[in-house]
């Protein structure tokens, strides 16, 4: 992502930047033995910048370390003009739940994002630079599962953009971006996809988002969410943060017929039938070869298989699912008697 966002910016003019990371390519003196094909592809990007008009510094730092980001950034250092934009699109990511969470999980997570981008508020204080982009995240607005401390981690940018517009500068802008196609921390993209049209939503390609960036480089807002919103997907699950976004002729579907079932044991064998149809038709398997009381992961559903059987209960039961339904009730015969619980008649 940061090789592509430092072309975008040359191709509006930049001239001189700095690229930082905890690795950089090696010597140039030693880019013609470089076999590794990653490393090749990252010599070829830094030389079409070149060739476009740019002077490139590569420099490694970690961002979590004030006093090397103090040095490397040094443009006496570097014989270069001081900076006069920054991009802070520096971050990992770590799924887990939050009932799962520890100290140094939650650390790892964060420690790019939120301490980075401390270090660099305090060596660029605002109004210092002509702009300071932090690369946040729309997961915590689209109740994306496993992404508890990643969450905390962007809205701490969020609020961090809003704290240096507080003081009068209009130089900070946090940008809570949807995923990026092909491109950024996404373990699977795949996965991903699955989520995020689940809610209403999708990726953007690198295009697309950075021309949303350049239409909202100029807003009076610090912070502002770019998504890729496909309004005909929005059934009543998706987040609260899209309901406004449905077509004016959408009305909620009639609720299925199988909650007009007498509650009791004829409700949880119709559900049982509807979760079992779901599950094979993710599997392409006939019905009768999953077992009720075996764990759907260990009859072949995965995290991606599992976003696809939430999504077909969704439509075949009219209701909103939570994402996790599948990782705490692991069994056709778990969700059934939660469902029926959820509805007011709690299982024998």
């Amino acid at each position: 992502m940061g090789l592509r966002v430092a072309a975008w910016l040359v191709g509006r003019g930049a001239r001189r930047l700095i690229l930082l990371g905890r690795t950089v390519p090696p010597p140039r003196r030693e880019w013609a033995q470089v076999g590794d094909q990653q490393t090749l592809a990252r010599i070829a990007a830094i030389q079409a910048l070149e060739t476009a008009g740019a002077t490139v510094r590569c420099v490694a730092a970690d961002v979590t370390d004030h006093e090397q980001m103090r040095r490397a950034l040094d443009p006496d250092a570097l014989d270069l003009p001081p900076i006069r934009g920054c991009v802070h699109a520096a971050g990992s990511a770590d799924n887990w739940l939050m009932r799962d969470l520890d100290d140094e999980r939650i650390r790892s997570v964060m420690a790019a994002k939120v301490g980075g981008a401390l270090i660099l508020h305090e060596l660029f204080p605002p109004g210092r630079l002509d702009f300071l982009v932090l690369f946040s995240s729309a997961g915590q607005l689209l109740n994306l599962p496993g992404q508890s401390a990643y969450a905390a981690a962007n809205a701490f940018l969020d609020g961090l953009a809003r704290h240096r517009r507080a003081d009068g500068a209009q130089d900070t802008i946090s940008l809570a971006w949807t995923s990026w196609r092909g491109l950024g921390l996404s373990v699977s993209a795949a996965a991903i996809n699955a989520e995020l049209n689940a809610r209403g939503t999708a990726d953007l390609t690198a295009e697309e988002a950075l021309l949303a960036w350049e239409r909202v480089s100029m807003t009076a807002e610090p912070n502002l969410a770019v998504l890729r919103v496909q309004r005909d997907s929005l059934r009543g699950s998706e987040p609260v943060l899209l309901r406004e976004l449905r077509p004016v002729d959408t009305t909620p579907a009639e609720q299925a017929a199988i909650w007009s079932t007498p509650r009791g044991p004829e409700l949880l064998h119709q559900l049982r039938d509807q979760i079992r149809a779901a599950a094979a038709d993710a599997l392409k398997i006939p019905p009768e070869k999953l077992q009720d009381k075996q764990p759907l992961r260990e009859q072949g559903i995965d995290s991606l298989l599992a976003v696809t059987v939430r999504q077909q209960l969704e439509q075949r039961l009219d209701i909103g699912l939570s994402q996790t339904l599948l990782w705490e009730q692991p069994t056709i015969a778990a969700i059934a008697d939660h469902l029926a619980a959820e509805h007011g008649d709690p299982p024998a």
